[in-house]
């Protein structure tokens, strides 16, 4: 989970914040696998050139102590065992056709929004908290962002 706060995205690792542990029927994970596949590979694809940036960001060694490559490998790797399974093979239509998702990959963001709407209706766990822009956007702050952000009542 990242806070979103303009000029100062980072990373946040509250405890038992942004962790859905579940156990999930294999037809669940197979509509998700498409959508996790695609942003595994993108993340996958751009790492290697932001590296230097969030390097530079965050500190020197910051790819390597957080990992981000081997945790893109391992989740790349399993949905790949996923897709690869019989009635799952796809054919090279797979990704960005016409700046628009595939029907598979459509369905596996559903489920997933759909998955965290029943786990976390108002998140809770998620470790960070909605705020509104005044473009109708939103940003996902952590705790202290957000408070910095809240009106304060003036004193007298």
């Amino acid at each position: 989970m990242w806070c979103e706060e303009p000029n100062c995205q980072h990373p946040v690792h509250d405890i038992d914040k942004g962790v859905y542990e579940f156990k999930s029927p294999r037809e669940w994970v197979e509509k998700v696998a498409p959508y996790a596949n695609l942003i595994a590979g993108v993340l996958k694809t751009l790492t290697p050139i932001t590296a230097p940036a969030a390097n530079m960001f965050f500190g020197e060694d910051f790819m390597k102590v957080s990992n981000i490559q081997s945790q893109l490998e391992i989740m790349k790797e399993l949905t790949n065992t996923i897709l690869s399974d019989d009635k799952l093979l796809i054919d090279g239509t797979v990704g960005m056709r016409d700046g628009l998702l595939t029907q598979a990959e459509r369905s596996g963001i559903l489920a997933l929004h759909s998955f965290l709407n029943e786990e976390d209706p108002h998140y809770q766990r998620l470790g960070l908290k909605r705020l509104p822009t005044y473009t109708g956007d939103y940003l996902w702050l952590c705790e202290k962002h957000y408070q910095n952000r809240q009106s304060k009542m003036p004193q007298f």
